[in-house]
């Protein structure tokens, strides 16, 4: 037992040597041989166990230092893993946001055609809509322009059957309801109250006595003309006009012609025709080409609702402001 091991390496060599008594140098140290027989057999298994490593490949001829002396960097190998984890998160991560990202403008873009298909139909309604529109828009152009002309040619019918009741009537203008202030010719109802209404005798009366004492026409004429209606304009004015109907469009003649003649230069009595509110309107509008043209030397006259200059009939256009000659048919 107390030989050296590193003579025992050399005895046992490569485990093929036989041992002899000749090479021992120390005889007191030889071993049992019982023990040599399992030392034998313990070589057997050890080699038996290196053959069948090595041909297995697990094994290298030349493993190096031993696993003790080996001292992995663990901080290095935990800062790597934990890259590796964080890099491998951060990647699930933005992947996960780029998938969102593209279902988000997949589904934009699926609003966005849907919308686009909408607005299309709307906008397609709305041009239906607005063809439908025109359309009645013309439509009630047109009647409007229809309603227009009716309206027009039924005013003027109105205003012929209008002039026609008024054919036979004049306005006296300036003739009191004073009886004393029409130079005294109405001395047989003088003696009545100022503040009494007037009666349509008493304004009957006024106008035979005016027919008589300003006109002039004798009193037999006075007497005898037959008038069918007289009244008084309402108003608020002292001297209101008198509307006088005659029954005979020939009396009615005479009295204006008589009147035009006598009245020219009178600033207190007037009498005219009565027109109707249109025809007055009209004249009223032609007044001032009127005075215009007799400036200028033309000869003019004013016959109902239209103006006479030089023998062209003219008309007031209430669009132009301005007059237009009537072709005369």
């Amino acid at each position: 037992m107390g030989c050296d091991i590193s003579q025992w390496r050399m005895r046992i060599g490569s485990f093929c040597q036989s041992i002899g008594r000749n090479t021992i140098k120390y005889p007191a140290m030889l071993l049992n041989p019982n023990r040599i027989t399992n030392l034998k057999l313990l070589v057997r298994i050890t080699l038996c166990i290196s053959a069948i490593l090595l041909l297995s490949g697990d094994v290298e001829l030349n493993p190096g230092p031993p696993p003790t002396d080996i001292r992995p960097n663990t901080r290095l190998m935990s800062l790597s893993q934990s890259k590796l984890s964080w890099d491998k998160g951060d990647n699930d991560a933005l992947s996960r946001t780029l998938q969102e990202i593209r279902s988000e403008m997949t589904t934009m873009s699926t609003n966005m055609l849907a919308m686009k298909t909408e607005m299309t139909g709307v906008n397609q309604n709305i041009d239906k809509l607005n063809d439908k529109l025109d359309s009645k828009i013309d439509m009630l152009q047109t009647e409007n322009k229809q309603l227009k002309s009716r309206v027009v040619s039924l005013e003027n019918q109105v205003d012929k059957i209008e002039a026609g009741s008024r054919k036979n009537n004049l306005l006296f203008m300036g003739v009191d309801d004073k009886p004393s202030d029409v130079n005294n010719v109405f001395e047989d109802i003088s003696n009545k109250s100022s503040n009494q209404k007037e009666s349509w005798e008493e304004c009957e009366m006024k106008i035979r006595l005016f027919l008589e004492s300003v006109l002039e026409l004798g009193k037999e004429f006075a007497e005898n003309v037959q008038i069918e209606h007289v009244q008084r304009v309402r108003g608020t004015e002292r001297k209101r006009p008198i509307i006088v109907r005659f029954l005979s469009y020939r009396d009615r003649n005479l009295v204006l012609k008589t009147a035009k003649n006598i009245l020219k230069q009178s600033q207190t009595y007037r009498v005219n025709e009565d027109f109707t509110p249109s025809v007055r309107t009209a004249r009223k509008n032609l007044s001032p080409f009127l005075l215009r043209a007799r400036e200028n030397g033309s000869k003019v006259s004013m016959r109902q609702d239209k103006l006479l200059i030089d023998s062209k009939l003219y008309t007031f256009d209430e669009e132009t402001q301005d007059i237009q000659e009537v072709t005369r048919k």
